[in-house]
C-alpha cells in the first residue's frame, strides 16, 4: 500500500525565452569601433586595446546559419584572415594575460564584470559553430555565470579539430545554485602566454547563441523554442528550505508526469500529470510539512525516465 501524505503547496509552472538574454545572440547588429566592425553589445581585442584599427580579427559574415534566420554570423580569426590574407603574426609578449589572443571576442569590458544580467537556472549554452584550424590551434567557446560580482559556474569548449560545415554544439554548464548574469568569450585560438598559442590563421565561425535549447527556427527565435532532447535538470536550490524549483525539458509534446518519493519509496507529491507541449518547464515546489531528508523525484514522459535525488535540509 502507498502511503500518500497531503502536503499544502503551490505549484508555479514556467516556460521561458532563453535566447533573449544574450545580448545580440545572432550577430545581426554591428558597430563601428576605429576602422573595424564588430557586433553590438560585444567587445574585441581591437575595440579593448588597438584603438587604430590596424588590424580587424573580428568580421560580420554572410555565411550563416540556420540559413532561414537572420543574414550574418561572426568569424574570429586568429590574425585577420577573415577580411584579408594577413600572415602577420600577433605579438604575444605584449598581450595583457587575460585575454584569449588575437582573435578574442567576449561580452565582458575591460575589467571582466559581467555585461548581461540572467534569470532562470540556465544549464547549457548552445548555438552553431565552423572552425577552420591551422598548426594545431585550439578554438574556446567560454561561458561563466555570476552571483553578485562572483563566479559560480562555467561551461567549455575546447577544440583543435576541423569543424568544416556549420554544426551544433551544447557546452554544459557547472552545477551551481542560483546566478544572476554571465559574460561569453570566443576565440579563434589558445591564450598565447609563454610561446604558446596562435600558430596559424584559423578561424572561427559562430551563429545563433541560446541557453539549453538550440534555434532551429525564425519562429523559435521569437518565441519559446523546442529542446532537441528529453532532459531532467538538478533541482536549485539544492539542499533546500523548504522550496526548491524543478525543470525539465521535452523535446516534443507527451504526457509527463513529476512525481517526488522520500528514502523509503513512498511517494510524497505529485507535481504533473497531464500531456505537455514541448518546450522547457519549471515547477516550484513548497515542502512545508516534510521533515529533513532524501527525497528523490522521477520524471516520466513517453519512453524517457529519470530519477534525481534532492536534500531537504532544515
Amino acid at each position: 500500500m502507498k502511503k500518500i501524505t497531503v502536503i499544502l503547496m503551490t505549484l508555479t509552472v514556467l516556460v521561458f525565452t532563453a535566447n533573449a538574454q544574450i545580448p545580440n545572440n545572432g550577430f545581426e547588429n554591428w558597430k563601428t569601433v576605429a576602422n573595424c566592425i564588430e557586433p553590438a553589445g560585444w567587445y574585441s581585442f581591437y575595440s579593448l586595446f588597438d584603438s587604430s584599427g590596424t588590424y580587424c580579427p573580428v568580421i560580420r559574415s554572410t555565411d550563416h546559419y540556420p540559413e532561414s534566420i537572420g543574414s550574418y554570423s561572426v568569424c574570429i580569426s586568429s590574425y585577420s584572415v577573415c577580411i584579408s590574407n594577413d600572415t602577420t603574426l600577433w605579438k604575444y609578449a605584449s598581450e595583457p594575460g587575460r585575454f584569449l589572443g588575437w582573435g578574442m571576442l567576449g561580452t565582458a569590458q575591460l575589467n571582466d564584470r559581467p555585461l548581461f544580467p540572467l534569470t532562470g537556472h540556465n544549464t547549457s549554452l548552445c548555438g552553431y559553430y565552423k572552425f577552420l584550424p591551422q598548426n594545431n590551434d585550439s578554438m574556446n567557446i567560454n561561458v561563466y555565470l555570476y552571483k553578485n560580482g562572483g563566479e559560480v559556474a562555467n561551461g567549455h569548449l575546447l577544440s583543435n579539430a576541423e569543424v568544416a560545415s556549420w554544426t551544433p554544439f551544447n557546452i554544459v554548464i557547472s552545477s551551481y545554485t542560483d546566478a544572476d548574469s554571465a559574460r561569453i568569450t570566443l576565440s579563434a585560438a589558445m591564450e598565447p602566454k609563454g610561446g604558446g598559442g596562435i600558430h596559424g590563421n584559423s578561424v572561427l565561425y559562430v551563429d545563433n547563441l541560446s541557453f539549453d535549447v538550440l534555434i532551429t527556427s525564425e519562429a523559435e527565435q521569437a518565441a519559446d523554442k523546442i529542446p532537441g532532447t528529453f532532459t531532467l535538470s538538478q533541482n536549485y536550490p539544492n539542499p533546500f528550505n523548504p522550496n526548491t524549483t524543478i525543470e525539465f525539458a521535452l523535446a516534443k509534446t507527451e504526457f509527463a508526469t513529476l512525481q517526488v518519493f522520500n528514502i523509503l519509496g513512498r511517494q510524497v507529491s505529485s507535481l504533473v500529470a497531464d500531456k505537455l507541449n514541448p518546450g522547457v518547464h519549471k515547477y516550484e515546489w513548497h515542502a512545508d510539512n516534510l521533515p529533513s531528508g532524501i527525497y528523490y523525484y522521477r520524471l516520466q514522459a513517453g519512453e524517457y525516465e529519470q530519477v534525481r535525488k534532492m536534500i531537504l535540509l532544515r
